[in-house]
């Protein structure tokens, strides 16, 4: 089973290049080398989100690598091993050939991190993509390749933010297993929308922040609500992952397990998990169920055959529909670690309980205290026509 992997010689052990690319192609197929530049003012950046670290301007990492043109030298591995390696975060199983000689070449150049190269098929699918906006699996099928140096001066794609969302899910599709949870048969119209917001669910909540290059809206740690550069619009895309309780756990990992390519070229739910979230989210997170939802409801219905009528359309029948289907997949209702979700207690407990965390508890007593506050000192300021 052949497997594509990376090697980078990073600008402060270069004087090694020649050294390093004969012993590599003693070992493995060079499928191409590429002389890479990034700008100064984005390295730190750059390096972060390729290696997944918050690495600061002028941090360690990135004055031990150094900052000026690196190469790149991608490579198939004809013969893969996996084996058990101590590394800088505790022994792992990674890709032994490439590990092993990425350590001999590091002995070459005095030690330390001046030669990067990737575990495992993941973090180079990642990186290829991250770096250069390719597919991995193009390597893999090709046999024979160009070995001439590419001169490449181009930051990690989404440096500068995205060209459209076709840029930016092309990237997602090569790295992540992810989904846009709804609203997405109109998604370009986000780009004219006063308040652009795209809901997705994500299998690694750090590592699609990083490949979004999306920075939070806001210091609160518990909100999951990220600011993404599109078309040089930001636009806000909420960031839920599995394990976050927006929904079941498992039924995270469902929608993921089971997603479906929609015709513009992202993943969505297949139609069966679409509907029953959709339900869900309208009853669970909303105070109250809007029209659109209930166009969306009957539209999916007929599209799954399921016998469901305008006369369904309650909150208690809804829910009763829910229930049944949540029941026979064995999950539960559940309390979203984003407190600042709305979760409609007052309906969940018309038909079973809800176990509140106490951090929800306490930000709605926040909240009910900072509206009384409010009102107090609007009703002192009016007279003075200060509000």
């Amino acid at each position: 089973m052949e497997e594509i992997h990376l090697f980078i010689i990073w600008s402060k052990a270069i004087d090694q290049k020649d050294k390093i690319v004969k012993a590599i192609s003693e070992d493995f197929i060079i499928c191409s080398i590429y002389n890479t530049s990034w700008s100064k003012n984005r390295f730190s950046s750059n390096l972060s989100r390729l290696y997944g670290e918050n690495l600061p301007k002028n941090s360690h990492k990135e004055k031990h690598c150094g900052t000026d043109t690196f190469c790149c030298i991608i490579v198939k591995d004809n013969n893969p091993k996996y084996e058990v390696r101590a590394t800088s975060k505790g022994p792992r199983v990674v890709s032994s050939n490439v590990f092993d000689a990425k350590q001999l070449y590091r002995s070459w150049t005095g030690g330390g991190h001046k030669i990067h190269a990737t575990d495992n098929v993941e973090e180079t699918k990642l990186q290829l993509a991250l770096l250069f906006g390719k597919d991995y699996n193009d390597f893999l099928v090709n046999d024979k390749f160009d070995q001439n140096i590419i001169v490449y001066n181009n930051d990690l794609k989404g440096a500068d933010g995205w060209n459209s969302f076709n840029e930016l899910f092309n990237i997602l599709n090569l790295t992540s297993n992810y989904i846009v949870l709804r609203n997405f048969d109109n998604l370009e119209e986000q780009l004219t929308s006063k308040h652009p917001d795209v809901d997705i669910l994500t299998e690694n909540k750090i590592q699609t922040r990083d490949i979004l290059n999306a920075v939070p809206t806001t210091s609160k740690a518990f909100k999951v609500q990220h600011s993404v550069r599109i078309a040089n619009k930001d636009i806000n895309f909420d960031i839920r992952y599995v394990g976050d309780n927006y929904y079941d756990k498992y039924w995270e990992t469902e929608l993921l397990k089971t997603k479906i390519k929609h015709e513009k070229g992202f993943y969505i739910p297949n139609n069966i998990n679409l509907f029953y979230s959709l339900i869900y989210h309208a009853l669970i997170h909303k105070p109250h169920i809007s029209e659109d939802y209930f166009n969306q409801f009957l539209d999916l219905s007929k599209r799954l055959n399921i016998d469901f009528k305008v006369c369904d359309m309650t909150d208690i029948s809804l829910l009763e529909i829910l229930q049944l289907y949540m029941n026979e997949h064995k999950y539960e209702i559940v309390d979203p670690n984003d407190i600042s979700v709305f979760l409609n207690e007052s309906l969940i407990n018309k038909k079973s309980h809800i176990k509140v965390s106490k951090k929800r508890k306490d930000y709605i007593n926040y909240l009910k205290f900072r509206s009384t506050i409010k009102k107090i000192v609007v009703k002192i300021l009016k007279p003075f026509n200060l509000v």
